[in-house]
Parts: structure tokens; sequence; C-alpha cells
């Protein structure tokens, strides 16, 4: 399984293979030809293969330690993010945050709202928030 991340810890995951394992190795190297990086192991002339999708912005960072990972057989991170959504467009078992306590969400509620279940260490009620609120989710990219 994927290790998982927050985005300063993926960034410095990303800044060591790059600036650490690739650049400063004379065992590596790579080239870039359009969106795809390849990286090299000069000494046994294996390489691992990184493309960008074309509605990705490229970073050569990404790519040459994605690659890296690759040929290396190392599972490439995930990420965890923040995101602000509307209550309606949680899916069944997302973890959330309103109002400062944390929620999973369980299924819609009959009317317009969204039933959901407080999972703090002091609390196991459940409580009902409107589908038009914005809440903070963690995801997994």
């Amino acid at each position: 399984m994927a290790q998982i991340m927050t985005k300063d810890e993926f960034n410095k995951f990303i800044d060591n293979i790059y600036y650490h394992k690739v650049m400063g190795n004379p065992r590596y190297d790579y080239c870039r030809n359009g969106n795809v990086v390849t990286v090299f192991n000069r000494y046994n002339n294996k390489s691992g293969i990184a493309r960008c999708d074309e509605s990705d912005t490229f970073q050569i960072e990404y790519g040459v330690a994605l690659a890296y990972c690759r040929l290396k057989g190392i599972e490439f991170p995930k990420v965890k993010t923040v995101q602000q959504v509307r209550v309606d467009s949680l899916k069944n078992g997302d973890i959330f945050e309103y109002s400062g306590i944390e929620y999973i969400f369980l299924a819609k509620h009959p009317t317009l709202h969204t039933m959901c279940y407080i999972i703090t260490p002091s609390s196991n009620n459940a409580r009902t928030i409107r589908s038009s609120s914005v809440v903070s989710v963690e995801r997994v990219e």
C-alpha cells in the first residue's frame, strides 16, 4: 500500500530524490522528451519512465522522482490534501471537519439535509448538517 503524506512531506520526498539521489549521484542520469522523463542507471543500463498527462502542468522534479521510483521499484507516495466542499458532494466514509468537529459521512437524510455522525473522542451523537454547508475534507490523490 502506498504511503500517504501531507503536501509538505511529499514535496520534501520529491526534492530529496531529485536533488540528492539523482542530481547528486553519478550513477544516475535523466532526459526529458516532451512530456516523458526517463531516469537511467549508468551502471546496469536499467531505466524508469514517467509520463505527464497532457492536462497536467509538467514539473521536471516530479517526473524525475516518479521515474526514479519506478526504476528502483519504490511505491510512489500519495498526497493527502484538505479541500473545501459542500456536504452534498461527500461520499460514504468521507471524514470531514465542520465547526471544529470531525465527522464521518454516513448517508443522505430523507429530507434536504445530510446525516452525519460525530466521531470525536467525547461524543458519539448523530447530527444533521445542511447539504449546502461547506466543510473541510481530507482527500488522498
